[in-house]
């Protein structure tokens, strides 16, 4: 699992990275276009069996409507195929669920029960 805030300004910052992740994840940004929120990591690849993730952006895409996302979306890869023509290619799917703030600012959000808030997540 990866845990990412999405912050002002377009930019998506990992909070936390999954133990058993086999590769390294770094910020990216993100973006709603109608009603799709789509973000993006930089990963360092990585290979399992016949599966080989190159080095290079992992694309997320959900459903959202205002503040509220879809709890599942895709995961995809923009490839390039016989050299020329560049392809979105689906690599997998991922949950998503707000994240408790608590772990990372023992902040209170104002509504006096001392949980910090919520941040939107994905991974």
């Amino acid at each position: 699992p990866v845990a990412v805030r999405l912050g002002e300004g377009g930019a998506v910052e990992p909070l936390a990275v999954g133990a058993f992740v086999p590769m390294t994840v770094t910020g990216g940004s993100w973006q709603l276009e109608g009603d799709a929120l789509k973000f993006d990591l930089q990963m360092s690849g990585m290979t399992r069996g016949d599966i080989d993730l190159p080095e290079d952006r992992l694309h997320f895409r959900t459903a959202a409507w205002g503040g509220t996302m879809a709890s599942r979306g895709r995961l995809l890869l923009l490839q390039t195929r016989f050299g020329f023509r560049r392809e979105w290619r689906m690599v997998g799917v991922f949950k998503s669920e707000p994240l408790d703030e608590v772990a990372n600012d023992n902040s209170d959000d104002g509504d006096g029960n001392g949980d910090g808030g919520d941040v939107d997540g994905g991974g």
